[in-house]
């Protein structure tokens, strides 16, 4: 098997994972595929594996699956990575909420046990494209495409349609468009409803609209969205998983759709999405008195 192998350096646990992580797989028959950033720290373990380093976005060509060892932000950034290559994502969380990054440090082992004998499952999650009107370039996210108004002050004006029907007008910070994944992202931030990720859905949340009738609105994946911003004195600003960024001097049109291809995850068998909501939003937690 070929595993690719990516991580977040920033994280202080990431050198002892990756030395649980050698360990297991040493007498195992795999060729692993690191991202050349990692070299120093695979150097400092002694191990007798076959490993590959490559530029990160070489990865996906080479792996039957990819390991990302970060948080939310890491597994943003390897569906980004694997994109429409079909590779499934296994994400071992070193991050603080881990939403996406499903196994903890302490299922690793397990977790690749598991993976040799095929007892994983594989979760399929919607991708958004959007496109501008100025030179057609696609941006992709699995959580979220953001429009918004940048560093102005203003407010941004958005006129929205939905399969070219009028859906209203937005006077806001922003609007965001998230997929079910996405919805425990910004949108929730922004008051926008959680929305498990087998609902082929998508959220439009308005972000801090002056109308406060303005709520947001759950619609088909089957759908296209039309954003037209009208003209301002600044430009619009559009954000693909708050990773790419780019400006667009308005007036501009952004179309959204779902993407021709969705992301792999692979979880354990027993994985249960209430029971991480629970946990992570800590649901039913009784706290006590402070003394």
């Amino acid at each position: 098997m070929n595993i690719g192998i990516m991580g977040n350096r920033t994280k202080p646990e990431l050198s002892s994972v990756v030395q649980v992580l050698l360990k297991s797989l040493e007498d195992r028959e795999v060729h692993i595929y690191a991202d050349g950033e990692l070299s120093e720290l695979f150097a400092s373990f002694n191990h007798t594996l076959k490993i590959t380093f490559e530029p990160l976005q070489k990865i996906s060509s080479r792996c039957d699956v990819l390991l990302s060892l970060g948080g939310d932000g890491t597994m943003l950034n390897a569906a980004k990575i694997v994109g429409a290559s079909g590779v499934p994502i296994l994400g071992v969380n070193l991050g603080k909420l881990g939403f996406l990054a499903g196994i903890s440090v302490n299922e690793l082992e397990e977790t690749l046990d598991e993976l040799f004998e095929g007892k994983l499952i594989s979760e399929e999650r919607d991708v958004l494209q959007a496109t501008n009107t100025h030179n057609n370039e696609r941006y992709f996210a699995l959580n979220d495409i953001v429009l918004d108004k940048g560093n102005a002050f203003r407010l941004i004006e958005i006129d929205c349609f939905v399969n070219k029907e009028f859906l209203g007008s937005y006077s806001a910070d922003g609007l965001i468009v998230a997929t079910s994944t996405g919805s425990t992202a910004y949108s929730m931030a922004c008051g926008g409803p959680i929305i498990i990720p087998s609902c082929d859905s998508i959220v439009l949340t308005p972000i801090s609209p002056h109308n406060l009738a303005s709520r947001p609105v759950v619609i088909s994946t089957q759908s296209t969205i039309q954003l037209h911003v009208r003209q301002s004195d600044f430009p619009a600003h559009l954000a693909a998983d708050g990773q790419s960024n780019h400006f667009f001097p308005s007036p501009v049109e952004i179309i959204i759709s779902a993407a021709p291809y969705r992301i792999q995850f692979l979880q354990k068998q027993n994985y249960n999405y209430f029971e991480t909501l629970r946990a992570k939003l800590m649901w039913g937690r009784r706290y006590a008195k402070p003394l």
